[in-house]
């Protein structure tokens, strides 16, 4: 398929640059994700309870590990239980569990071994986090890259994709911390690529990981539906319930194990955690409607204007080339449009709103210490892929906004990652790393200057030889 845009711009020096640094690139955010530990506190700590749980006891309850975390909920049989989506958790539960075994092996159940897990559960966490959220990230945007070659996008779009994929959302910053969202990133990404390539089997199961691992990714549906029906291809069966039955095939795995989850922990299986939430973030139970003292009945109109324009954990404060790819979309018009492209990319709008309209609801929005809107890194892992195309589409200024906008965003991954990912709630999010910086200018230094120098590093990978004629 040829839907390059007619307006798009020449390849620039700049993008003959990115083509010879481009696996420069790739080893550097290697190397951050290794070298620069991020590690989450409660969070993390709640899915590292339940995995040792299961690896140790072999339950899912946390009642052992309940001191690692305040992210858990409690059944009225008096039982702990975390309180996340368990996707990330039961994935990484095999590799964890080696990497257990010498502690299985040499310490007797008790205080001991759970102080000794407590003290490891990060390193642990870090071999996890390489395995199935570094490592497939950077497979992923190899992949998807592949796509957008197929369909002939410029190296212009090429080089935006990329940028925003490893740099642009805020879930890259919870690469290497075992948080939930960077392997919600990773699904989502993977259920793109075989919506793209209409492996409808996988896309099941990709869509079925992606709830599994964070609920709110049903909201997906209407960007999942808009690929099924309007592939990006011809598709090799013109039968839509062809389709439809491999996907619910696929399905089927990720469906058994969330029954059988919360069944288990919950009593049910549709009940959530949320419904057992630790009083400490029942911060709405006294609201008229309130839904287990943490959502209200309809969004709070406020927060939704917070999300999207404010200084705290708002989109355009954290990253504002987001909002440049949907301007392009609504209101640039290309008769080079295909039809997929137009009805995926007003699915994909709408998915975002539905995931805003959910987080605005929530009463704990902000989402404690973190560095961006991160109940949102299930649907914004799909802009860097579809920004290629609003890309080409916005000419010379929408591009030259989009460049702008997207270098501000790499900008707060920069300092998210010398500073910390987890920058205060209440306050604005830069002067949320201006408090730590001042509290720890050696530690900022140490890492500012290991990014500085790959980014050099990567700047100065020389073009490759035109193979045009004189």
């Amino acid at each position: 398929m040829t839907d390059r845009a007619t307006d798009a711009g020449a390849d620039t020096a700049i993008d003959a640059v990115f083509k010879a640094s481009y696996r420069r690139l790739l080893i550097a955010f290697f190397l951050i994700q290794l070298l620069i530990p991020q590690y989450g506190g409660n969070n993390p700590g709640s899915r590292f309870a339940l995995m040792s749980a299961i690896c140790s006891e072999a339950t899912f309850r946390i009642d052992t590990y309940k001191n690692w975390t305040t992210d858990w909920a409690q059944t009225p049989d008096g039982h702990y239980f975390s309180n996340k989506a368990p996707g990330p958790a039961l994935v990484g539960l095999p590799v964890y569990c080696l990497l257990n075994l010498p502690v299985m092996v040499f310490t007797e159940p008790g205080a001991t071994r759970v102080a000794l897990q407590d003290k490891l559960k990060y390193v642990f966490g870090l071999g996890v986090c390489l395995l199935f959220q570094i490592l497939p990230l950077l497979f992923l945007t190899g992949q998807l890259l592949r796509e957008l070659k197929q369909r002939r996008v410029s190296e212009s779009g090429q080089r935006f994709f990329v940028f925003a994929s490893l740099f642009g959302t805020t879930g890259v910053l919870f690469m290497n911390s075992w948080f939930g969202h960077g392997f919600s990133l990773v699904v989502s990404q993977a259920l793109l690529l075989a919506l793209l390539r209409q492996k409808w089997f996988a896309v099941g199961l990709m869509f079925g990981l992606a709830v599994l691992s964070d609920y709110a990714a049903v909201l997906l549906i209407p960007l999942v539906a808009s690929l099924v029906f309007w592939p990006a291809e011809a598709p090799a069966s013109r039968l839509w319930t062809r389709r439809a039955g491999a996907i619910l095939l696929g399905g089927l795995l990720p469906l058994a194990v969330f029954a059988f989850y919360h069944h288990v922990s919950f009593g049910g299986p549709l009940i959530l955690p949320n419904r057992f939430q630790n009083p400490v973030y029942q911060d709405l139970k006294t609201a008229q409607g309130n839904i287990w003292g943490i959502f209200k009945a309809l969004p709070d109109l406020s927060v939704l204007a917070q999300l999207l324009g404010g200084a705290e954990r708002g989109i355009l404060f954290t990253q504002p080339w987001v909002l440049g790819v949907i301007g392009i979309f609504l209101w640039v018009r290309s008769a080079s449009k295909p039809k997929w492209l137009q009805a995926s990319s007003g699915a994909l709008i709408l998915s975002l709103v539905l995931f805003l309209m959910m987080n605005a609801s929530f009463g704990a929005w902000r989402g404690g210490y973190t560095s961006g809107p991160r109940y949102l890194s299930s649907v914004l892992a799909f802009f860097p892929f579809f920004g290629a195309f609003a890309y080409e589409r916005g000419g010379p200024a929408g591009r030259g906004l989009l460049d702008f906008a997207l270098g501000y965003t790499v900008l707060v991954f920069f300092f998210a990652f010398a500073t910390t990912i987890g920058a205060r709630e209440g306050i604005p999010i830069w002067q949320g790393f201006w408090e730590v910086l001042a509290g720890g200018l050696p530690t900022f230094a140490v890492r500012a200057g290991l990014m500085a120098v790959l980014a050099v590093w990567v700047g100065y990978a020389r073009p490759l030889p035109s193979r045009r004629g004189p």
